[in-house]
């Protein structure tokens, strides 16, 4: 047990990260960058081709399933094209790091519009990557108010206490996402960071399970998957099997760290990272 425990400090990807999506973050950049240009100068109908292609290519793509709502809604004139184009100003500046501008844009949609739950949705997001929790919340608890069917701000609410070690918080708001919405990747793989920081490891195994079951391609779920196998329940052989699949999709830093210390055998060789598909990132 110690031997394992002691390999700890030679891996170089991080346990359990809070990822606010770890999947729905990827999509073809090219089709992205394309959506957000034409939606940011009011031309929703390219925009929404734009985001239909993206969805096609991922079906979880949470920025473009909102992107989605927010496109459709404008043009069945259920909400003002003032207030498209300022969410569509935010996530430009958003999808740049300037969190800061992208609440400014926010703020404004919310000015046009106070009752449009999907602008407290992304300002929450905005605040959350700000660190400002207490304002992610109260805009995530507005978004559920004005929209209690809209699984994602329940995700996105259990994310915030998460990020302040509230766990046993963060696990009541993913099982209320999962009610609504059963299938939703993101807030199993959520549950199971939540659940492994509780040491809770076999439930956190089988939230992974779930999310590999839904998206194979699922990268982070069996990177931290493997921590647990390895680091909580010394089983060598899973940790290996799910850092071996890591390294397929692109993340091999653990894999390649655990063949060289003797930890797991060589196995098939894999292609350079370059260019390989890494499906990690952060989104709600």
């Amino acid at each position: 047990m110690t031997a394992i425990r002691n390999i700890s400090t030679i891996f170089i990807t991080a346990f359990l990260l809070l990822f606010a999506s770890g999947y729905s973050e990827e999509t073809a950049q090219d089709s992205d960058d394309k959506s957000l240009h034409y939606a940011s100068e009011g031309k929703f109908e390219e925009a929404k081709k734009e985001v239909l292609k993206e969805l096609e290519s991922n079906p979880f793509n949470r920025r473009a399933q909102e992107s989605l709502l927010v496109i459709e809604d404008v043009i069945n004139e259920k909400i003002k094209k003032d207030t498209a184009l300022r969410l569509f100003e935010g996530e430009m500046s958003y999808s740049k790091g300037s969190f800061d501008n992208a609440i400014n844009a926010y703020d404004a949609a919310i000015t046009a519009e106070p009752d449009y739950y999907i602008s407290y949705v992304k300002r929450g997001v905005a605040h959350t990557r700000n660190r400002k929790y207490q304002s992610a919340l109260s805009d995530f608890d507005r978004a559920i108010e004005l929209r209690p069917e809209y699984s994602v701000s329940y995700t996105n609410h259990g994310i915030v206490y998460a990020k302040q070690k509230q766990f046993n918080e963060a696990i009541s708001d993913y099982n209320l996402a999962l009610e609504i919405e059963p299938g939703d990747p993101d807030a199993y793989y959520n549950r199971g960071v939540a659940h492994g920081k509780l040491g809770k490891y076999v439930l956190a195994i089988l939230d992974y399970d779930r999310v590999t079951e839904i998206i194979p391609k699922y990268t982070n779920a069996y990177t931290n998957r493997g921590f647990i196998y390895l680091m909580n329940l010394e089983n060598k052989k899973m940790a290996c099997a799910d850092w071996d699949r890591a390294c397929e999709l692109g993340e091999c830093g653990n894999y390649t760290l655990a063949k060289e210390n003797g930890f797991c055998d060589g196995g098939d060789d894999h292609p350079s990272q370059e260019g390989a598909h890494n499906d990690s990132g952060h989104r709600h």
